[in-house]
């Protein structure tokens, strides 16, 4: 029980992250999928184009990070509704 919890604070933790850096984006004036070249081609000069990509960078961590916690999130919780199954 102890153990799905922590999991729960990390998700909520990485939760709170993504949103940070969700917003950071946008203070750049971009979001996740937005080009960063014109239509000519060109690199944007209206923004910082590696501070958006590295923040793009860390996102894509941060979600893939949530992801297999995620994963593991439900197998904690399988394993402890089996053994409170198993239990009673």
């Amino acid at each position: 029980m102890e153990r799905a919890q922590a999991l729960l604070q990390q998700k909520s933790a990485l939760e709170s992250e993504i949103q940070r850096l969700d917003l950071d984006l946008r203070g750049h004036g971009v979001d996740r999928t937005e080009p960063l070249v014109d239509a000519g081609g060109f690199p944007r000069s209206d923004i910082d184009i590696l501070a958006v990509r590295q923040i793009r960078q860390a996102l894509n961590c941060k979600q893939n990070d949530l992801r297999a916690l995620m994963d593991e999130v439900a197998a904690q919780l399988v394993s402890l509704h089996q053994s409170t199954k198993a239990d009673a």
